[in-house]
């Protein structure tokens, strides 16, 4: 099974180094709920994203993902301290929600070249029609990068 997702991981990040211009080391943008889902399955996300991905990532969070981390409280102080540990970028958003940063910041065409992860379905449903915008989520343990979208199969055609 690891093979074929391998082998899927790679096509599809090929797609994406062709058609839309990644680079590596890949830019991955962490949202909270995705550092909490990896928590909780006991995933050491410095060394599960470049396995997934084959490649080297700089996991990345921005202030307001801390400050929403923060806000929440002791159910999330384990994703706190991860995001503590990663990159963090500077954004100017005035919502103060992770959900409105990461979408203001990849934005109507992911300039930036952002790798999102996120638990959350309705912003990988709202990123979805960014093309070259690949998504990654927590399921059965694993980290596990989403199909392209259509926008972005469309778009790379």
């Amino acid at each position: 099974m690891k093979v074929a997702r391998d082998k899927a991981v790679r096509r599809r990040m090929t797609v994406m180094q062709h058609n839309f211009g990644f680079e590596k080391p890949y830019k991955v943008l962490c949202d909270g709920t995705f550092l909490q889902a990896a928590l909780e399955v006991k995933l050491f996300l410095k060394e599960e994203l470049p396995k997934v991905l084959l490649a080297p990532c700089n996991p990345i969070v921005t202030n307001c993902i801390r400050d929403e981390l923060r806000r929440i409280g002791d159910h999330v102080s384990g994703a706190s301290l991860i995001a503590k540990r990663f990159t963090c970028i500077r954004c100017t958003c005035k919502e103060k929600s992770a959900r409105a940063c990461i979408a203001n910041l990849v934005g109507s065409k992911n300039e930036d070249r952002y790798m999102v992860a996120s638990q959350d379905i309705k912003l990988r449903r709202q990123l979805r029609a960014v093309p070259g915008t690949p998504l990654l989520f927590v399921t059965h343990g694993k980290v596990a990068l989403e199909h392209l979208s259509d926008s972005t199969t469309a778009q790379a055609k």
